[in-house]
């Protein structure tokens, strides 16, 4: 547990240290712009690197660390695992909390919600991912053809993913409530074992792969039972539109289907945003898909409806774009999709510094960056989250490349 007096002592000492590295930032950011940044959990491997991790986010004049936290495989951060797995005494979130206490910063958990496993290697031994497959098979994502998650196979000798082209990660169902009630309790026990005065030491939860994994996935038999009870149809056969009668029955059906598929994840973040809202100044954010329209129909991201709910405080599209036209124009598309100050300022814009070159990541020319932050600036967009931190690695100096002062 983290208590008040565990960051007291060190409140003076953080007033100098803030005064001693601020420097002149522009007006227009400081006062109009809320700057963000995406670190990964590979990033926190020691209370040193956190420590120049955050004190760099700081005289870059950061405000909101969204800070990875490896809730399906650490036993601290995750009820569900065995508690006799030895866990490093070092907690990188502590660390973090404390450091960014220091500095002044705020820390949003960002949260790998549906999503368990990335990588194409194997999950180490103490995943989550072993203990579902034992037991709860019927909580992972189901494809179209009958494929299931839990059923990917890796590779014995290289311990790596067999089919590893176009391998999206291992994914549970958003139709199973158990599986709401293991992403709840993670979020509460978060809440839980990290205060401060019986407020949570952090700012905000971040919600990551909060969606389906792609549109041929949902046909979990779960999900398939509770639509077919509803209208007497196996949504599996849906796709098979040619072998339908009436064409315009099948449409209106595959319409009640995604609007189905929808409804569980918008039913859950309602939930979340009941938790978080029970907890003065606790805010609440999902990272989404770029395209409005896109995002509803593939991942079943109902994000406007979100926004315009008050299920969120913010929402933070992935504006990921590599050419500064693709991206302004999705910024002019969601703009006047709301067309409203009030909605308008839910919207932050994420914007990429790595590009992938055959599998290895390459710093994006800092022209692209800068020209996409401007017009991310003129369009109003009142806070732009930069991904990721891994860019002091390549170059320490970026933030001064990007940003105008």
């Amino acid at each position: 547990i983290i208590y008040n007096n565990f960051f007291k002592s060190y409140r003076i000492k953080a007033i100098l240290i803030a005064f001693f590295f601020n420097f002149a930032i522009s007006s227009s950011f400081s006062a109009d712009l809320e700057k963000c940044l995406w670190v990964k959990s590979s990033e926190l491997s020691s209370d040193n690197k956190i420590e120049s991790l955050i004190s760099n986010a700081y005289r870059s004049g950061y405000k909101i660390i969204f800070l990875q936290v490896d809730i399906h495989q650490d036993s601290r951060y995750n009820p569900y695992i065995d508690t006799k797995i030895v866990e490093s005494k070092f907690d990188p979130l502590k660390s973090a909390l404390y450091w960014a206490n220091w500095y002044d910063l705020e820390i949003h958990l960002w949260l790998n919600m549906y999503k368990i496993w990335s990588s194409t290697w194997a999950p180490p031994e103490n995943h989550i991912y072993y203990k579902l497959n034992d037991i709860h098979k019927d909580w992972f994502s189901s494809d179209i053809n009958g494929h299931i998650d839990c059923d990917i196979q890796f590779n014995t000798s290289e311990n790596k993913v067999l089919d590893s082209d176009g391998f999206q990660g291992i994914f549970l169902s958003p139709y199973s409530l158990d599986v709401q009630k293991y992403l709840i309790n993670i979020i509460t026990n978060l809440i839980d074992n990290y205060k401060d005065a019986g407020q949570p030491s952090f700012s905000g939860i971040h919600l990551d792969y909060f969606r389906y994994k792609d549109s041929m996935y949902g046909y979990n038999y779960k999900g398939r039972k509770l639509f077919y009870d509803e209208y007497n149809v196996d949504p599996i056969y849906l796709n098979k539109i040619s072998h339908w009668p009436n064409k315009d029955s099948t449409l209106n059906f595959m319409n009640e289907w995604n609007l189905f598929k929808s409804k569980h994840i918008n039913n859950f973040l309602f939930d979340i945003s009941q938790i978080v809202k029970s907890y003065q100044n606790l805010k609440l954010s999902v990272a989404v898909k770029s395209n409005i329209y896109e995002s509803k129909i593939r991942w079943n991201q109902d994000w406007d409806n979100w926004v315009y709910s008050n299920f969120i405080d913010f929402v933070v599209v992935m504006n990921y774009y590599n050419d500064t036209e693709s991206f302004s124009n999705n910024l002019w598309d969601i703009y006047k999709y709301f067309d409203d100050k009030e909605n308008i300022n839910k919207i932050y814009i994420g914007i990429s510094t790595l590009d992938d070159n055959l599998g290895v990541n390459q710093i994006r020319n800092s022209s692209v960056i800068r020209s996409q932050i401007n017009n991310t600036i003129d369009f109003s967009f009142p806070g732009i989250a930069i991904f990721s931190s891994e860019y002091f690695n390549f170059n320490p100096s970026l933030y001064l490349e990007i940003f105008n002062e």
